[in-house]
C-alpha cells in the first residue's frame, strides 16, 4: 500500500513561485513608475518648450508694437511740426493782412499785439480833455474795438505765453478807463442840461453803444415815462421821484462792459441809473 500524501501541501505555491511572482509585480510597478516619470518628464519638457515659444512670440509682438509706436510718434511729430508751421504761416498772413487793413484805414487804434502801442493809447486817452458826449461815446466804441482786438490776439497765443497776463491787464485798464470817462462825461452833461434848463435830455448812439441822460427839470407829477426816442429806449419814472431833483442815465451795449468775455454777440445790456443832484458822478 503506497504512502499517503502529507496534508496541507495540496494547492499551495512553492516559495520559489511566490518569489518569482513578487519579483514580477515589483518589476511591473517599477516599469509603471518609470513610465509615469518619463511621461511627466515629457510633459515638463513640452511645457517648457511651449513657454519658450510663447516668450519668443511675446518678444516678437513687443518688438513689433515698439516699432509701430516709434513710427507713429515720428508721424505724429512730423504732423505737429507741419501743423505748427502752417499755423505760423497763417498767423503771419493774418497779421500782415490786419496791419495792411489798418494802414489803409489810417486807423489810430493801437496794434493789439504791441503792448507799447496799447500803453501809449491808454496814456493819451487818459490825458485827453475831451468830455463832450459824442466824443466820449465814440472813444468808448473805439475802446471796445481795441479790447476785442486784444482778446482776439491773446486767443492766438499759447496759454503759457509770458505776455498773456500783461494783455489781460491791459484789457482791464481799458475797461476801467472807459467807465471813468463815461462818469466824467455824465457829470458834465448833467450840469450843462441843468444850467441850460432847455432840453431835459441828450443822447447819442454808435454801433455797439447807446447812451442818454435826462434831468428832471419840470419836477411834475404828470411825468410818468421817460422816452429816449432816438435810442428806442423807454423807462417809467417812479411817482415818488417825480418831484425830486434827480437825473437818469441809460446805457445800452451789445457787450457786457464789466465781463471779461467780450464775445457776447447775443447779449444786450441796458442799465438805468437814477442820480439825486447831490450824488451826481464827479466831473
Amino acid at each position: 500500500m503506497p504512502p499517503k500524501a502529507k496534508k496541507g501541501k495540496k494547492g499551495k505555491k512553492s516559495k520559489k513561485q511566490e518569489q518569482l511572482e513578487l519579483e514580477k509585480k515589483l518589476e511591473e510597478a517599477r516599469l509603471a513608475e518609470q513610465a509615469e516619470q518619463e511621461r511627466l518628464e515629457r510633459e515638463r519638457k513640452e511645457r517648457e518648450e511651449q513657454e519658450r515659444l510663447r516668450q519668443i512670440e511675446l518678444a516678437r509682438l513687443r518688438e513689433e508694437e515698439k516699432k509701430r509706436i516709434a513710427e507713429e510718434e515720428v508721424e505724429e511729430a512730423t504732423f505737429r511740426q507741419s501743423r505748427a508751421a502752417l499755423l505760423r504761416i497763417e498767423a503771419a498772413a493774418a497779421k500782415e493782412k490786419e496791419e495792411w487793413t489798418r494802414y489803409l484805414a489810417c486807423s489810430n487804434l493801437p496794434n493789439p499785439s504791441s503792448l507799447a502801442e496799447i500803453n501809449a493809447y491808454l496814456s493819451l486817452w487818459k490825458e485827453s480833455a475831451a468830455n463832450d458826449m459824442h466824443t466820449v461815446i465814440e472813444e468808448c466804441q473805439q475802446a471796445f474795438q481795441v479790447m476785442r482786438d486784444i482778446r482776439g490776439y491773446v486767443a492766438s497765443l499759447p496759454e503759457t505765453h509770458s505776455s498773456v497776463d500783461l494783455f489781460e491787464n491791459a484789457i482791464t485798464r481799458i475797461r476801467t478807463l472807459t467807465s471813468e470817462k463815461i462818469d466824467e462825461m455824465t457829470a458834465k452833461t448833467l450840469t450843462e442840461i441843468e444850467e441850460a434848463k432847455e432840453d431835459p435830455q441828450r443822447s447819442v448812439a454808435t454801433e455797439n453803444i447807446k447812451f442818454g441822460v435826462w434831468v428832471n427839470l419840470e419836477k411834475n407829477l404828470k411825468t410818468k415815462q421817460i422816452n429816449f426816442h432816438a435810442l428806442n429806449i423807454h423807462t417809467d419814472l417812479p411817482r415818488n421821484l417825480a418831484l425830486n431833483p434827480i437825473a437818469l442815465r441809460v446805457m445800452y451795449t451789445s457787450f457786457d462792459p464789466v465781463s471779461e468775455d467780450l464775445q457776447t454777440n447775443h447779449l444786450v445790456v441796458v442799465s438805468c441809473t437814477f442820480y439825486h443832484q447831490r450824488g451826481w458822478p464827479c466831473g
